[in-house]
């Protein structure tokens, strides 16, 4: 007589599908709330938000006045700079067989939903993140690690040459205050570095965890801690340049490369639909009913779009400093 077992008798068995589905690896999304936000009025006739600046004090408007002589010749300037952004358009849509739909086991629809909205914010923090990155043209505001000159003199040292350092940081921060940018309410200039940087940064000695600080001020999504007067947040997102000369603000996915951000306040806007379909929380519309393109409603198509767009307000408020790491 045979023996039965499992393997002569797979045809009976079944898989037994769990009903909990395992976390998804998810980026982190900080950049938003350092950003100035702007809503475009509808029905206005217009696609682009003009934000002003005033103009900074000038000791030199200061003249000096004689006690005998009426001075009616000499005034100072208060022209508004101001910056433009105009909207875009961006948007996503999926398509599922209603067959599918019906028989699947897992709700198709709500997780291709959950995954839309969640690429959206993706997208977003990357378009604050490269218009910051290749925004940024202001002499001193583009620094390198291990002393590099440029660019290219940091592709041509080591990781273990050119690594992130808290002297980096002091270094942003003092290029701010130089340049008179304004920090947050908080009194503290922001920097936003991967976790491969933040490998190479909390092993300080004076390194301040946020625990130590939480009472007197609000933390912000995914901050790390502090030191020397910038508070540093952590985003898996980073800007990536390829180790390869003149390639700078050339995103590239796996690049040696990384750009940390420093931040002071209205370094970068954002502007979307006031009222409309924010990008950051798209309102998804399903399509799920039979028209003239589906006859049969063999497919459901759930669909976002929304008008929106980053944009540099002042590149003296803020600084991009690039380096490698030490992480392996």
């Amino acid at each position: 007589m045979a023996i039965q077992l499992t393997t002569n008798q797979t045809d009976t068995y079944q898989k037994h599908f769990s009903k909990r589905m395992l976390k998804t690896l998810q980026e982190t999304v900080v950049l938003e709330q350092f950003t100035t936000k702007e809503g475009l009025p509808q029905g206005q006739g217009a696609d682009t938000v003009r934000f002003f600046i005033e103009p900074d004090g000038d000791a030199d408007d200061v003249i000096e006045l004689a006690e005998d002589t009426v001075e009616n010749t000499t005034f100072s300037t208060n022209d508004l700079g101001y910056i433009d952004a105009q909207l875009k358009f961006w948007g996503d849509k999926m398509k599922i067989s209603n067959r599918l739909s019906l028989t699947s086991f897992f709700d198709r629809l709500k997780s291709g939903t959950k995954k839309m909205g969640l690429s959206a914010g993706y997208f977003c923090d990357n378009l604050i993140r490269n218009e910051l990155v290749t925004g940024q043209a202001t002499t001193g505001h583009n620094r390198y690690a291990g002393g590099a000159a440029n660019f290219n003199a940091l592709v041509a040292l080591s990781a273990a040459n050119s690594p992130w350092t808290p002297i980096l940081g002091l270094a942003a921060v003092t290029q701010l205050k130089t340049s008179k940018a304004t920090p947050f309410g908080d009194g503290d200039f922001i920097t936003v570095v991967p976790p491969e940087i933040s490998f190479d940064l909390v092993q300080h000695t004076k390194w301040e965890e946020p625990a130590k600080y939480a009472g007197a001020k609000q933390l912000f999504k995914r901050e790390l801690g502090r030191l020397y007067g910038t508070r540093y947040v952590e985003a898996t997102t980073p800007y990536r340049d390829a180790s390869v000369a003149d390639s700078a603000g050339t995103y590239t996915a796996s690049g040696a490369i990384y750009c940390v951000l420093t931040l002071g306040e209205e370094a970068i806007g954002f502007v979307d639909l006031a009222g409309g379909n924010s990008a950051f929380k798209p309102k998804i519309t399903i399509l799920d009913k039979p028209d003239k393109s589906d006859p049969h409603n063999q497919f459901i198509i759930p669909a976002w779009s929304a008008y929106a767009v980053s944009k540099v307000l002042a590149q003296k408020r803020y600084v991009v400093t690039r380096c490698k790491t030490t992480f392996a």
